[in-house]
């Protein structure tokens, strides 16, 4: 039965990682940037920063030089 009185949370039937999966550094970046403590710069880092040891695609590469030679020719 549902609680009329009370909104429901917007996390609500959203998965929560066991508190065993998640580093308390981590841990702790997370309720410093919901609080409003950091703008969340190191939380990013600490969930993203593996992403930058992976190649960059061949095709990406030759895109990305491609548009740096075009920027150079045009100015």
């Amino acid at each position: 039965m549902e609680d009329r009185g009370k909104p429901s949370s917007p996390l609500a039937g959203c998965r929560v990682p066991r508190p065993e999966v998640v580093p308390h550094r981590v841990e702790r970046q997370i309720l410093d940037f919901l609080e409003g403590r950091t703008h969340g710069e190191e939380l990013l880092h600490a969930l993203h920063d593996y992403v930058l040891d992976e190649p960059i695609p061949e095709r990406m590469l030759a895109f990305l030089r491609q548009a740096c030679r075009g920027d150079l020719e045009a100015g």
